[in-house]
This record gives C-alpha cells, structure tokens and sequence, in this order.
C-alpha cells in the first residue's frame, strides 16, 4: 500500500481527529475514538493476521475495555478459551491508555502490512 493510501485510509478513520498528532497527544476521549475506530477497521483487513497476531489484538482490546483480567483461567481442555486467557493476562498492569495506543499501533501496523478491503471488495 502506498503511504499516501495508508494515510487517507487513517484519515477516514479518524474523522475528524488530527492523525498527524504523535498517539501520546491525545486527549484520553480523542484515544478511546481513534481505538474505537481501529477496533472496527481491522476486521476490513484484505488478508486475515494469524493467530499470534489476533491474540494480541485481543489482549490489547480486553485490558483496554476490561482492565486487568480477573476472570479464573479456563479449562484445560478449553484451547482456545486458554490461549485468550493467557493473552489478556499478559497485560496485566497495562493502564487503559497504554493498552489503546499499543492497539492502535499494531492495527496501522497491519493495515500496511496487509491494505484494507475497499466497500465493494467486502
């Protein structure tokens, strides 16, 4: 992806918040924004990140929407259930803000990586 298609692909994800401000200055409300919007862009990637990589995004989510996991470790037959719970828990300490910039920086990340689907591909 070029870098002027990746930025007008940030742009359109955050509206009208300046993309050219460094993650660390914005507002808390202008974070938790920018972190919604990259929550939903991800599931538009042209190509599916593998699994490593989706259970880092999903720890990152949980400790930025849930805070430290609290929640007693599943089964050991339960796999998957394990895996994410390990996820999660390797955030622990991880304040809200922290847990939404390292988000939003592994979804620009992937998004390079990877493009976005454009509204008819879907």
């Amino acid at each position: 992806m070029a870098d002027n298609e990746n930025t007008d692909t940030i742009k359109s994800l955050d509206e009208n918040i300046d993309i050219t401000k460094s993650l660390d200055e914005y507002t808390d409300k202008e974070l938790t924004t920018v972190f919604q919007k990259h929550a939903e862009k991800v599931t538009t990637l042209k190509t599916t990140p593998d699994n490593d990589t989706k259970l880092k995004l999903y720890g990152l989510f949980k400790q930025a929407k849930d805070g430290d996991n609290e929640t007693p470790q599943p089964g050991f037959l339960d796999f998957v259930g394990k895996k994410k719970w390990e996820a999660w828990t390797s955030r622990k300490g991880l304040s809200a803000k922290e847990a939404e910039t390292k988000y939003i920086e592994l979804v620009r990340e992937l998004i390079d990586k990877h493009g976005v689907k454009e509204e008819d591909e879907e």
